[in-house]
Order: structure tokens, then sequence, then C-alpha cells
């Protein structure tokens, strides 16, 4: 087929150099497949992000078109699958991965990829849920069949202003859970409260207490999206029998929780994986979002662009999040960060990129994260957080909290490392000040 078609393509001219553009493009010059679609509608992800700018985790051949989630209508189907004209929905699999995707107006893939639109969507809505509203809606689907009922209690929904975790705590409030949305974002409550959340706690009021082997009971059911230390403490305080999914790994991979929540709690922890996640599961989850739990606050949930304004998105979602991200080479060396990477050392964007992260820190501390990570390098093992005394351009000295994970390519092979850094000075300052006030008290106690 030789139709024309736009498309966004990220081209990389030289190494560690990548150019986005919108360009005209064949149908012949996608990868093979039953299905042709024409691409109405799109959403933009974290991931798509990631493999827009090029991140080798994400997306290693170019030129290519990133897009994970796409719906529009049947081209062409060559093992009759689909007829012509039919509205179809495709999400997750390798789409816009290694697979030219939805950032361009049609896609050719495998037909098993695709499923129809259900009764009660639209395209549009149906992109306006997306990956995240499939994952979100997964999640909520398992905690019903779990038997998580609404007069159990409070449902925990963590990173609630994130993608998967704002549609998770609109879904299970039209399904009549009460929803406690933990967020590091309290200006957001009041959008919170509007999709549907009775309650909304500062992340930090999930993880403590969480030091001990068991916590109070609070959660009839979770849904995490960030991992680490906050869903080891969410399984902690989950109520017997309840159901606690995990879908992300923001916070980190690693999980850092004994067993006695699931066996004197009977606690359950789903894992959800919206990539392959079965056909039949799927589009039962995509039925009950275009009916029983189609959302009111949809249109006001997101903000919708034309193809030529998805290459200034596609920076500010990398910008946005609200800890730093980073990747680093082997050795060490700055591949790719968010700005709020560059904000916590100080450096100006093109300073850090390709900097050694030894240069950020003392002699003494550059030989505890090289021990940290060569431990994940040896073991393949992530890191949890752990703290590292940073010196900025300027000289000063900040404590920040990293999580260190292995990055591999397509054939396993370790390529470098990648993690969140937040930075927590003044959360360290505040209880050394507490520490020292209740020294001061107890030696002024002693005295009398």
């Amino acid at each position: 087929m030789s139709q024309e078609f736009k498309a966004l393509l990220v081209e990389q001219p030289e190494k560690k150099v990548f150019t986005r553009s919108i360009v005209t493009r064949k149908i012949s010059d996608l990868p093979e497949g039953e299905l042709v679609v024409k691409v109405h509608y799109s959403s933009l992800n974290f991931k798509d992000a990631l493999s827009a700018v090029g991140n080798p985790g994400v997306t290693r051949n170019f030129p290519h078109t990133p897009g994970i989630d796409a719906a529009g209508e049947v081209i062409e189907c060559s093992d009759g699958s689909f007829s012509p004209g039919e509205q179809v929905i495709v999400t997750s699999y390798d789409l816009g991965m290694e697979t030219d995707g939805g950032f361009g107006q049609m896609i050719r893939v495998p037909s098993k990829w695709a499923l129809k639109l259900p009764t009660g969507l639209s395209l549009k809505e149906s992109m306006m849920l997306g990956t995240a509203g499939l994952t979100a809606a997964m999640s909520v689907h398992e905690l019903v069949e779990s038997g998580v009922k609404p007069e159990d209690g409070s449902i925990l929904v963590t990173g609630a202003t994130g993608g998967v975790g704002s549609l998770a705590v609109a879904i299970l409030a039209k399904a009549g859970y009460q929803v406690t949305a933990a967020t590091g974002k309290l200006t957001e409550s009041g959008y919170l409260k509007k999709i549907g959340a009775t309650e909304v706690i500062e992340r930090s009021a999930v993880t403590e207490g969480a030091e001990r082997p068991m916590m109070k009971p609070k959660w009839a059911g979770v849904v995490d999206c960030v991992g680490g230390d906050t869903l080891a403490a969410a399984i902690k305080a989950t109520k017997p029998r309840g159901s606690v999914t995990c879908c992300g790994l923001v916070g980190s991979p690693d999980l850092p929780v004994n067993v006695f929540p699931f066996i004197l709690r009977g606690v359950r922890l789903i894992g959800i994986d919206s990539a392959e996640y079965p056909m039949a599961a799927r589009i039962k989850v995509w039925q009950k979002l275009a009916g029983e739990w189609k959302l009111d606050t949809l249109e006001s949930m997101v903000d919708e662009v034309t193809l030529a304004e998805v290459e200034e998105k596609v920076q500010a979602i990398i910008d946005n999040i609200e800890d730093g991200y980073y990747e680093v080479d082997l050795a060490g060396n700055f591949t790719f960060f968010n700005n709020a990477m560059a904000k916590i050392t100080g450096y100006a964007r093109d300073e850090l990129m390709g900097m050694n992260n030894r240069k950020i820190m003392d002699e003494y501390t550059a030989r505890q994260v090289y021990k940290i990570f060569n431990k994940v390098y040896q073991t393949g093992m992530a890191t949890k957080a752990f703290d590292w005394e940073l010196t900025t351009k300027d000289g000063s000295r900040r404590i920040i909290e990293v999580s260190v994970t292995l990055k591999k390519d397509l054939n396993a092979n370790p390529i470098g490392f990648m993690g969140i850094a937040r930075d927590i000075t003044e959360r360290r300052r505040y209880v050394e000040t507490l520490e020292a006030r209740e020294k001061e008290l107890e030696n002024k106690t002693s005295l009398r």
C-alpha cells in the first residue's frame, strides 16, 4: 500500500542525539501485520515521552514513531478478523516501543492486538482512558474479583495525581467505593476530590510507622502506582483479607516487606500487567469502562492536542516529574535526566549531560555509591532508596534519596543504571532539629 500519512518521527542522526519532527510516511514504511488502522486518537504516556526522547530502555531502533495507544478505523485486515470501517482500540503489546505507534495517522499491527470499540464509548473517550485507564480499571477489577466490597472500608490509591492513579480514584468512586488518595502534591487536593476522592493525604502519611513489622489496619484495599517503601507500608496497613494491586515502580522496583501481612492477615498482593493482559479479560474491562464504570468526569481530566502539538508535550511530561529521574551508563556518566534532576545538582542540562556522577560527590560518598551500584550490577537486583550526600555546582551539600535499577538492552546485557532521586535535605534537617530538641529536653529533665 502506498497511501501517505503524517507521523511524528524520532530519528537518531548521531550517537546520543535524537530529533523529532512531523513527516510524511507511507504505509509501506510500517512493520508487517495483518491489520491497518487509520488512527483518529492516541494518548500520551510517560513511556511515550521516554521513547520520543530516545530512551533505550523503551526504544532502541530508529527511526521510530512512538504512541503505545491508538484508536481508529480499520482500513484493511488480511486475515478477516475485522472488517473495513470497524472501529477498534489497540493498546499495549509492542505498539509504540519497537513497533511504530499511535503518533502516526496510520498503524499496521498484528490483528490479535486489537479489540472492537465497545458500545457506549467513542474513539475519543477510549483514548482519554488509554493504557492508563485500562491499567486503573484492571486494578479495580482485580479488587472487586478478590472480594473487596464498598462496605469494607476505604481504598487507598497511591500516586493519585498520576495518570493511572487519578483514573483509579475516579473509577473506584464511580463503583461506589470510599477513596483515600495519597499524593506528594497536596495542592491538587481539590482536583482529587472533584474526581471522587473522599480523603486526600500526603504521601508521607502512608509510610509513617512503616519501620514496624505490621501497622494498624486501615485499608480495605489498595491500588498502588508507586512501589517500593510506599507499597510495603500499604501492605502492612491493609485489613485482614484485603487486597493490594501493584502496577508501578516510580518509587522503587524493590519491595522491602516481610511475610506477616500475608500469613497473619491473609492480605493478597496482585500484580497488574497491562501489556500482556489476556484479550478476553481486556475486552471485559473495556466493556465496564463503556458501561457501569463510564466516567462523567473524563472530559475534565484530559487535554486534547493535535499531532503537531505532541512535540512540546513530550518534554513537558519528563520535566514535570516531581522527583529527579536519571540514567547513567556503566561508567556512571549521565545519559538522560529530567529538569528536576538538573535542578537538584545545580548544573545546566548541557553541563550535566555526559558528566560522571563522581563529580557531584566527595571521595567517601563516591566509594559508598560505587559499592551500591556494583551490587546492583552483580546481582541484577534493584536497591530500595538510599541516602546520598550530593555536592551541587555551587559547592553546597544536599541530601538526596536515590533508587537504582539495572538497565539492560534487548539481549539482556547490562548497559547502565536508572532511578529516582528525591531531595530530602529539608526533611533531614527537620528530623535532626527535633532530635536535638528532644536530647536537650532529656538533659534538662535529668538535671532536675
